[in-house]
C-alpha cells in the first residue's frame, strides 16, 4: 500500500474540464516522487459514486486518499467516506475552501487530517510523514486529532511567495482519463484553463477567500506563456479561461503579460473576470490586443448603500466606465449581480433593477445565478446565519438537493430557451432552499430582477437588440 489517490466528489453539476486544483496537487506530489492516481467523480462522462471509487481504491491501493471539499458537495463527500469504511490502514485527508473554513467538521465526519489553505507543500510533507511514521505535528498547515483524541493544529504554513516554484499542473494531465470529458463517439479534448495568480486584496463580506488570502501573488509572464504553449502543443488549444479571482489587481503585471501573449506564434483567445474599478481604456485595449474576448465584471448591486455594506469598494460609475471601455475595445462583457442579501430592502433591489436596465446596452450578458448564498468562512455567514436560520445549511440534504439542479445540456445544438430554462430552474432551486428568508415584497423584487436578467440574456443569445 502506498501513494496518493486524489478524488473529486460526485455532483449533479458536472465539471466541464480537468479540475485545476487537483492537478496542482498531483503535480506537486509527482515532483516529490510520490505515486499519484486521480479520479474525477464529478466529470461529465466518467465514473461516479462510491462503487466507482471503491474500484479505484482496490486497484491503486493508496496510503492516502485526498478530497477537496466545496460547501455544496461537502455532505456528498462525507457520505462517500461512510461507504469506504473500513479504511484498512489508509488515511483520509480533506482540503479546499470548505475544509479550511470548518476543519473540525471535516474531522467529525471521518477525515483523519485537514490540510489548510494552499495545500501543495502540506500534502507532500504529510505523505512523507505518514510513510516514515513520523510525527505529523512537524508538518505545517494541518488540523487533526492525535492518538488521544486531542485536537491539534500545527503551525501556519506561509503562502507560496513565488508561484513559479510550483510545478505546472499540466504535468499531471496524463493522470486523467480523457474519455471522462467527452461523450462516446467524440474525440475527447480537454478544456484548457489557467490560474495565473493567487490572492485577492478585496474585502467583500460575501467572499471567504480562505485558501489564498488577501496577499496578491502571480506567475511570471514566462511561466504563463509556457503553460499556454504546453496546452497548445498537447491539445491544439487556442481558447482559454483564466480563473484568477483578481487578474487585474496588478496593472503593470497584466500589461507585461499581455505583451508576452502577443509574441506567441499562434493566436489565442481568453476570458477572465475583473473588478470594474481595476480597468481603464489602456488596459482593456492591451487585453483585447492580446486575445481577451470576454470579461465578467463583478458589479453585485446597483444600490450605493448596499455596495457600502458589502464592502465592494467599487460603485456604479466604475461599472459603467468599465463596460463602456470593454465594448469600445470589442470585448464581450458579462455583468454579475448578487440578489437577496440579508436585510436588503425591496427599494435597494429596485435600484439594482434600474441599474441593470441602464447597463443593458453595454452588457452582452447578465451572469445567471447570483442569488446570495452565505458561505462558511465569510463575514456574511458569521453575521447572519443565526437570524436567517441557515446554520450548517450544507448538511441539510433537502436544501442541497434543491440547490444542485442537474445540468443536462448535452445536445450539439442548444436553444436559448433551453439555456434560460436551465438557469430558471437553478435560480428557483436556490430560492427554494431558503438560506435567506425574504418578505413577499423583497421576494417579488428579486423575481423582477431575475426575469429582466433572463429576458436580456434570451434576447442576446437570439441575436436580438438588448
Amino acid at each position: 500500500m502506498g501513494g496518493v489517490l486524489l478524488v473529486t466528489t460526485p455532483s449533479p453539476v458536472r465539471t466541464a474540464g480537468p479540475p485545476l486544483g487537483m492537478l496542482y496537487l498531483a503535480a506537486a506530489l509527482q515532483q516529490a516522487g510520490v505515486e499519484v492516481a486521480v479520479v474525477d467523480l464529478a466529470s461529465p462522462y466518467g465514473p461516479s459514486g462510491a462503487d466507482a471509487l471503491a474500484e479505484v481504491v482496490a486497484r491503486t491501493q493508496p496510503l492516502l486518499i485526498g478530497l477537496t471539499l466545496y460547501t455544496e458537495t461537502a455532505l456528498a463527500s462525507y457520505r462517500l467516506l461512510q461507504e469506504l469504511v473500513p479504511k484498512r490502514g489508509r488515511f483520509l485527508v480533506a482540503g479546499g475552501p470548505h475544509a479550511t473554513a470548518l476543519p473540525q467538521e471535516a474531522l467529525a465526519h471521518g477525515f483523519d487530517f485537514v490540510v489548510l489553505h494552499e495545500g501543495e507543500g502540506s500534502l507532500v510533507q504529510l505523505y512523507e510523514a505518514l510513510t516514515l511514521k513520523s510525527d505529523p505535528a512537524d508538518v505545517a498547515g494541518l488540523v487533526y486529532r492525535d492518538s488521544g483524541g486531542n485536537l491539534r493544529k500545527t503551525r501556519k504554513r506561509p503562502l507560496v511567495a513565488d508561484l513559479d516554484l510550483l510545478p505546472s499542473p499540466i504535468q499531471a494531465v496524463p493522470l486523467l482519463d480523457r474519455d471522462w470529458y467527452a461523450p462516446q463517439g467524440r474525440i475527447p479534448r480537454l478544456s484548457p484553463s489557467l490560474i495565473t495568480s493567487r490572492g485577492c486584496p478585496g474585502r467583500c463580506t460575501f467572499c471567504a477567500n480562505v485558501i489564498s488570502g488577501h496577499r496578491y501573488r502571480f506567475h511570471s509572464a514566462r511561466r504563463v506563456i509556457e503553460e499556454l504553449v504546453d496546452w497548445h502543443q498537447r491539445e491544439g488549444a487556442t481558447a482559454f479561461v483564466f480563473h484568477d479571482v483578481a487578474l487585474t489587481a496588478h496593472r503593470e503585471r497584466l500589461l507585461k503579460l499581455c505583451s508576452a501573449i502577443r509574441t506567441l506564434d499562434f493566436k489565442v483567445t481568453w476570458m477572465c473576470e475583473a473588478r470594474a474599478d481595476q480597468v481603464d481604456e489602456e488596459l482593456v485595449r492591451a487585453m483585447a490586443d492580446a486575445g481577451c474576448s470576454g470579461i465578467t465584471f463583478g458589479i453585485e448591486s446597483g444600490d450605493p448603500t448596499r455596495l457600502a455594506l458589502i464592502r465592494k469598494g467599487s460603485g456604479r460609475e466604475a461599472a459603467m466606465a468599465a463596460l463602456a471601455v470593454a465594448k469600445a475595445a470589442g470585448v464581450r462583457t458579462q455583468a454579475n449581480f448578487m440578489l437577496g442579501f440579508p436585510g436588503e430592502t425591496a427599494q435597494q433591489l429596485e435600484h439594482t433593477l434600474t441599474f441593470m436596465q441602464e447597463i443593458a446596452p453595454l452588457a452582452d450578458g447578465l451572469s445567471p445565478m447570483g442569488i446570495v448564498v452565505p458561505y462558511p468562512g465569510t463575514e456574511l455567514y458569521r453575521a447572519h446565519h443565526e437570524e436567517t436560520g441557515c446554520t450548517d445549511w450544507w448538511l441539510d440534504a433537502e436544501r442541497i438537493a434543491s440547490m444542485l439542479q442537474p445540468v443536462t445540456l448535452d445536445a450539439d445544438v442548444v436553444t436559448p430557451d433551453e439555456v434560460i430554462d436551465l438557469h430558471r430552474r437553478m435560480e428557483e432551486g436556490i430560492l427554494a432552499a431558503g438560506l435567506v428568508p425574504y418578505s413577499p415584497e423583497v421576494r417579488q423584487a428579486i423575481e423582477r430582477c431575475l426575469e429582466f436578467r433572463r429576458e436580456h440574456n434570451r434576447r442576446a443569445m437570439s441575436g436580438q437588440p438588448t
